[in-house]
């Protein structure tokens, strides 16, 4: 019966790596506040693991969980800090949620589970890479599949997938590529497991058309081939061939993309709306850089005194002078980044516990793979 119960939660946690990116699916909106369907996993998966520890013992086993603590503790005392007291606390209470899911994880996780959710966790990525290309595809035929945003209507689709626009759908793929590329330039046993989904994620994050995720397809390739040649330099005063193949290739593609759009330009242009280069609007990037900037004003204001996790929309917004009533008012005074809301949500205090938490957190990783063998180790 645990046996059977176990690959049910197995198969859950898969479900929950599959549609955590689900933002125009199977989501439904009550009164602003969206109930996506990657929360009722999350909510069956902790009552199943409620239930499959009933009768046993359990220890919660986070690391570095005392920094953890005070940092939530900071977003608690901060949450009156708001006009929009429930949007507060429901943020809070879902963190808190998260946290407890995570720890409940390592009940379930030994060796053989491990690798079988991580190939679910891949699996996961390669499957909304499919959804994409169908996506595309569908598109040039003018027939829209959750398509929200087109290059050309109903001939030249952008690709989003289940998010609300392309760039939200690249750097979502962002983080299963980034993993998988590091574990096949590290070994040759991921990448005879994991190399034609890394190759055909890639292919859907080019087409995607996310200027961003474009750009990051070739700095972290480049800064990984530089590190390794400087590693390569330093340790053995020799550098290996493949490594300055990846360099030499990678500028012949910007000298390729520079070289096309000089002499091209005219036709390639719309490729470049919204980022303000050469004449174009900046409507994209502007609207992400000042959003950037206002979470930095608000945090200015108030440094030591933080907004807590959901209360940074309404900073904003009052320091427009406008009073946030609802969810959906708040969608439109987002901080738009991760470590700046942080930032202003903890004040400077309880920030510096979060990023010790992160710092320490690394610190550990690197110490314990160091006490493993070599799959294991790129693994950690």
């Amino acid at each position: 019966m645990k046996i059977k119960l176990n690959s049910i939660i197995i198969l859950l946690i898969f479900m929950l790596f599959l549609t955590s990116s689900f933002d125009i699916f199977l989501n439904i909106n009550l009164g602003g506040f969206h109930l996506r369907i990657v929360y009722i996993i999350e909510f069956l998966l902790f009552s199943l693991f409620l239930y499959n520890l009933k009768h046993s013992y359990f220890k919660f086993r986070i690391i570095n969980w005392q920094l953890l603590l005070i940092w939530i503790l900071f977003l608690v005392i901060f949450i009156p800090n708001t006009n929009f007291l429930i949007r507060n606390i429901g943020y809070v209470f879902w963190l808190f949620l998260s946290i407890i899911m995570i720890a409940l994880l390592g009940t379930l996780i030994n060796k053989k589970n491990f690798f079988k959710i991580f190939d679910y966790y891949v699996l996961s990525f390669y499957i909304v890479a499919i959804f994409g290309f169908v996506q595309f595809i569908l598109g040039l035929f003018g027939i829209s599949l959750l398509t929200t945003q087109w290059w050309i209507y109903g001939k030249l689709p952008r690709i989003n997938g289940f998010n609300y626009e392309p760039s939200y759908f690249g750097t979502y793929l962002l983080i299963g590529w980034s993993l998988l590329f590091y574990l096949i330039a590290k070994d040759r046993i991921f990448k005879k497991r994991y190399y034609k989904k890394f190759l055909f994620i890639t292919l859907v994050m080019i087409l995607s058309s996310s200027r961003m995720t474009i750009l990051f397809l070739i700095i972290i390739p480049l800064s990984f081939a530089i590190v390794r040649i400087f590693n390569d330099f330093l340790n053995r005063f020799s550098i290996k061939k493949h490594y300055v193949k990846y360099i030499i290739l990678l500028l012949l593609i910007i000298y390729f993309l520079i070289f096309i759009t000089v002499h091209y330009w005219d036709e390639i242009k719309f490729l470049y709306a919204g980022l303000g280069i050469g004449g174009t609007s900046a409507h994209s990037s502007g609207t992400r850089i000042n959003q950037m900037l206002e979470t930095f004003e608000v945090f200015l204001k108030s440094p030591l005194i933080g907004y807590s996790l959901g209360g940074i929309p309404s900073a904003i917004a009052l320091s427009q002078g406008i009073t946030i009533n609802s969810q959906i008012e708040a969608k439109n005074f987002e901080g738009m980044n991760v470590f700046l809301e942080v930032l202003a949500a903890s004040g400077i205090i309880g920030f510096l516990f979060f990023l010790l938490y992160l710092i320490f957190l690394f610190l550990k990783a690197f110490s314990i793979s160091r006490k493993l063998k070599k799959t294991d180790y790129f693994l950690v």
